[in-house]
């Protein structure tokens, strides 16, 4: 993949406007099509709860939670035989085409004692490409949330969305990603947390067959963990999303806001 030029952090302040309504229901997730489960079978691995943080826009959430173990299979794939663990959605129907340029939302928490566990690689949301690796992941490490650009199998740019020396964990995460799929060197993903513009990446952007989303919990390589730190298994980890949402436009994947 040739790079045209990566762009280092900057601010950038936006005013949108949301619909107003008495209702939200997490499946109101703009222009993107159906999600299901991907890979898991647990009860407690995917609830729709209302928000036990107390802070979120709207009252009720997405909760997804892995336990040690929690790896399943289908007649493609296997976590068991992998060193994998999850539970994800992901997107189903139709995939985004070469030359699309669409706008993503969401807003994610991390609850106060949620545990690291690298150099085990979790990430969290990724947008997937039939055919190829995904083009971009979002992951955490001990310093917190950050974008990834890869080249099939390779990280080739990070993009951070918390500050240095930021507690991220304990609060909601606004993040948008507008982007142009293209096999061309006019592709390019922006990234904004917040409202303000976190990074850049330009060049080609798009190599496989479709580009889908995905998000939840998914951890690769479990037994990296389990070596360095002689556990016999990885903690369990919950993450809550919520205003998971696709547009043409920045507005469009705004959440709505709730009259009480």
């Amino acid at each position: 993949m040739n790079i045209i030029r990566l762009v280092a952090s900057v601010t950038f302040a936006a005013t949108l406007t949301a619909c107003v309504t008495t209702e939200y229901n997490v499946t109101q997730r703009g222009d993107f099509p159906e999600f299901r489960r991907s890979l898991s079978n647990t009860s407690y691995g995917y609830q729709v709860v209302p928000d036990p943080t107390g802070t979120a826009l709207v009252p009720v959430v997405e909760r997804f939670e892995v336990q040690p173990g929690d790896c399943w299979h289908n007649e493609v794939s296997d976590d068991c035989s992998t060193d994998r663990e999850r539970s994800e959605l992901t997107q189903r129907g139709a995939r985004y085409s070469d030359g699309t340029e669409m706008w993503y939302g969401w807003h994610v928490y991390f609850p106060e004692d949620f545990p690291d566990i690298n150099p085990t690689r979790t990430t969290f949301a990724q947008f997937h490409q039939a055919g190829a690796e995904p083009i971009l992941m979002f992951l955490t490490n001990p310093e917190g949330y950050y974008g990834e650009v890869r080249d099939q199998e390779k990280p080739i740019h990070e993009i951070s969305v918390i500050d240095k020396n930021e507690k991220w964990r304990g609060k909601w995460l606004r993040i948008e990603v507008h982007a142009k799929w293209s096999r061309g060197q006019d592709g390019f993903i922006e990234i904004y947390r917040n409202g303000q513009k976190r990074g850049e990446y330009r060049g080609v952007t798009f190599e496989g067959d479709g580009i889908y989303f995905k998000y939840g919990i998914y951890r690769s390589g479990i037994s990296r963990y389990k070596e360095t730190f002689n556990k016999s298994e990885a903690p369990a980890q919950i993450v809550y999303f919520t205003g998971v949402k696709a547009g043409d436009t920045r507005e469009e994947i705004q959440l709505p806001v709730i009259e009480k």
